[in-house]
């Protein structure tokens, strides 16, 4: 709805510059008569003067609106980098304490797997001479 009514000022700005300037051109194609051809040759000027001057400070205080809109989209897009690095340092820190806990757990099944694998290979050591040498086996 906005856009509607920007481009309908817009529209009535250039639909009154239009009219102006070619009344300004046709009064201005005929001699002048007297102080009333004058008068609205200034009139015509001056209002297509008012026009222009009117079209270019809206102009320029549209830009200066979009430069604020701007600014303010870049200072909270810097903020949120700002979090986003911070979020992104913890998940790292929680990351690596994961990673050393899981190193910690997997050089302990380490050591139990080479315990249990060091008991069998006694356990069936026992057995196989028990076997070959015909006592019966003396399991722990």
């Amino acid at each position: 709805m906005t856009f509607l009514q920007d481009v309908s000022f817009h529209t009535k700005v250039i639909l009154a510059t239009i009219t102006g300037v070619s009344a300004m051109l046709a009064d201005a194609a005929n001699e002048a008569k007297g102080w009333e051809d004058l008068g609205l040759k200034t009139a015509l000027t001056l209002a297509l003067i008012f026009v222009v001057k009117l079209l270019l400070d809206q102009q320029k205080l549209h830009k200066q609106e979009l430069k604020e809109i701007w600014d303010a989209h870049k200072a909270e897009m810097k903020a949120m980098r700002a979090e986003h690095k911070e979020e992104a340092a913890k998940r790292e820190d929680r990351m690596v304490k994961a990673i050393e806990v899981q190193v910690i757990s997997m050089n302990e099944v380490r050591d139990l797997t080479r315990d249990q694998t060091e008991y069998f290979k006694t356990v069936t050591r026992n057995i196989v001479y028990e076997k070959i040498h015909g006592k019966k086996p003396d399991l722990p």
